[in-house]
């Protein structure tokens, strides 16, 4: 079953909440793996702070999505581990993983979600499939964020498991 990597930069307890949602949604997938992690560095609140770590871009490689987390303008710490996932990215390590973003609030207005392009910009020149975190529910309407969240953690565990699916019948 495919695995999921839930990575956050870690002061924030909206980010770790919403987090927890995605990693729940996750896991509530049968023979689904997932791992709820945070970056090294500054640990936050203890809910936080008992997380793992991720002490290195290579730890990227043993997950088939990775979903990260952080409030507008925080993003600096996950940009930079992007960034130096670049070796990665360059040699073709990281294609055709999927990759997604959440942020501690639902968006308010169209175009709010600009402040995580610079975590999803990094993803897309690594050729990641980008998973689009939606904030509306299968009838349309706007669900809460938690709701939101784990139906995120669901879906990239479905479409991993789709492309997992997909490539085991290869044809040479």
């Amino acid at each position: 079953m495919p695995k999921l990597l839930v990575l956050i930069d870690g002061e924030d307890e909206g980010i770790a909440a919403v987090a927890e949602s995605i990693h729940e949604g996750a896991r509530s997938v049968r023979f689904a793996e997932s791992d709820l992690m945070r970056l090294p560095g500054n640990p936050g609140p203890v809910r936080i702070a008992r997380l793992r770590t991720l002490d290195e871009p290579d730890g990227l490689l043993s997950y088939d999505a990775i979903v990260i987390g952080a409030r507008p303008g925080g993003e600096g710490g996950l940009a930079r581990m992007l960034e130096g996932a670049g070796r990665l990215g360059m040699h073709g390590k990281l294609a055709n993983k999927l990759g997604s973003v959440f942020p501690a609030a639902a968006p308010s207005a169209a175009g709010a979600d600009n402040p995580l392009w610079p975590l999803l910009a990094p993803m897309a020149r690594y050729g990641m499939i980008l998973v689009p975190p939606g904030y509306a529910g299968p009838d349309g309407n706007p669900e809460d964020l938690p709701a939101a969240a784990r139906r995120l953690g669901k879906r990239l565990i479905d479409i991993a498991a789709w492309i997992t699916h997909a490539r085991s019948h290869h044809h040479h």
